[in-house]
């Protein structure tokens, strides 16, 4: 038995019918020669294999009675792969749209809760004898970081032969706790979670008051920074559907380094940058481009070497994102330091706040709050707390394959929240940055246009930096 934490526990508590809390991964794998490489039942007796090095994929959620306390992981005893692992066939002709409307379907539907809370779709049909394997895992078990390194176990680089397990943890993994065991765990577990809380009001009321109080004293210094509720609306914002669109694209790992190298950022500068140059030409072609920075919020790794390899270890910060800027260096140096800005106030607020607020409120009354809110559309009647969300992953640097045939592709997505109707995730995988954006189809049936301008503005601003003549650009706009 394992207790969910207050941050994993809200993303169950957040989901709704609109709002399905998946990660998702799509492994486009290229299967060569002879085509019958790699069938469905290859993959099924490959993850029947390393099933003993995924425990997460025999666990299923337990409530607390009376809802006294957040749910607790156990062992399925029930538990068949073939629940989990569905076969799918891309309509003709395979391309990578067909595979995106396939997606789209798999991330738009939430898991049975009754089940470990996973199903991998093998997707077959595709163009050029190719071959695809879409994970969606609920976000309460795991973070993208986390998930990252699941992955790996399904790969070749990794043994069939399983982890070393002890009888005793074999026999305890065999038993669930009584509804009497799980009421006393919380009433136990109360006055830890009640100071957890507390300790988090009292550092968040600490830390905006600094914050506050900063931005009054200096206020130049504070243009780039964002705020709640400081969002322009855009046609990602409002109340979220249950349909979902899905687009792919890719970007040279290379590129994105001589970037970071060049204009003395990150490669999450780099992203950044690249997403806002897509958002500003989707935007301007439709007569839709805000006079004002969009607001992103970027999930942020707080994991430890010696966390637990599931679960989720992050926090998050509101940046800037100045697509109201023409010139692809200005945009990048304003943007700079709209993350800078964020991470100032990131550390001020500190890394573990998220996570101590999530933990004391009572998970029926959050629950409640979340579904009232999905149902009564609430998020089209005030500004946006966010317009969207932008996630960069780290990836495997290697490449991978699977039974002898090449992984091609990792395109990740992550959730959508109530209010925010756009997600850009980009995960580095060998020598490649793979985009996966998802996006509420209602707001956006199409959003290939999307994905491939965040790879344009990548080749953009490679190009810019080869032909040289930026540094005054960069050094005038600082300046001012």
């Amino acid at each position: 038995m394992k207790q969910l934490s207050g941050l994993d526990a809200a993303f169950i508590y957040a989901e709704t019918q609109t709002t399905p809390m998946n990660v998702v991964a799509t492994v486009v794998i290229d299967r060569g020669d002879p085509p019958e490489r790699l069938c469905y039942t290859q993959i099924h007796e490959r993850l029947k294999k390393r099933l003993p090095r995924l425990p997460l994929f025999r666990q299923k959620l337990l409530e607390t009675p009376l809802g006294l306390d957040h749910p607790v992981w156990v062992e399925d005893l029930d538990f068949r792969l073939e629940d989990h692992l569905l076969r799918v066939i891309a309509p003709p002709p395979g391309t990578r749209r067909e595979l995106a409307q396939v997606v789209a379907r798999a991330a738009a539907t939430r898991l049975d809760r009754s089940r470990p809370l996973w199903e991998l779709w093998v997707v077959e049909g595709l163009e050029s004898n190719r071959i695809a394997l879409v994970i969606k895992v609920h976000h309460a078990a795991l973070d993208g970081v986390a998930g990252a390194t699941m992955l790996l176990n399904l790969f070749d680089c990794v043994s069939d032969d399983p982890p070393a397990r002890t009888d005793r943890v074999a026999q305890e993994s065999n038993e669930s706790p009584s509804a009497v065991d799980l009421m006393g765990r919380a009433l136990l577990r109360l006055p830890e979670r009640s100071q957890s809380w507390v300790d988090g009001v009292r550092t968040t009321g600490q830390s905006l008051a600094r914050i506050a109080k900063q931005r009054l004293q200096r206020p130049e210094e504070e243009v780039s920074a964002s705020w709640p509720l400081g969002a322009p609306p855009t046609r990602f914002n409002g109340a979220v559907s249950q349909r979902r669109s899905v687009a792919y694209a890719r970007a040279s790992k290379k590129n994105v380094r001589a970037i970071r190298a060049a204009l003395l950022g990150t490669v999450n500068d780099v992203v950044m940058a690249a997403c806002a140059s897509s958002l500003r030409a989707y935007l301007d072609a439709r007569s839709e481009l805000p006079d004002e920075p969009l607001v992103a919020s970027v999930p942020v790794s707080t994991r430890q070497l010696t966390d637990d390899p599931g679960g989720n270890r992050i926090s998050a910060m509101l940046v800037g994102l100045p697509v109201h800027i023409a010139d692809p260096f200005q945009r990048f140096a304003w943007l700079r330091q709209a993350t800078a800005l964020a991470k100032g106030a990131h550390a001020r607020l500190g890394p573990d706040t998220i996570g101590s607020l999530a933990e004391f409120p009572p998970p029926t009354f959050t629950w409640a709050v979340a579904q009232l809110y999905s149902r009564w559309q609430l998020a089209a009647r005030h500004r946006p707390i966010q317009n969207l969300m932008i996630s960069n992953v780290p990836g495997p640097p290697m490449e991978l394959s699977m039974c002898g045939a090449r992984v091609e592709s990792i395109h990740p997505h992550g959730p959508l929240l109530e209010g925010a109707g756009l997600n850009i995730t980009v995960m580095s995988y060998a020598n490649h940055i793979d985009i996966g954006v998802l996006a509420c189809g209602k707001a956006e049936p199409e959003v290939d246009e999307l994905a491939d301008g965040v790879a344009v503005g990548i080749e953009e601003l490679t190009k810019l930096v080869q032909r040289g003549g930026w540094h005054a650009q960069m050094v005038d706009f600082l300046a001012t």
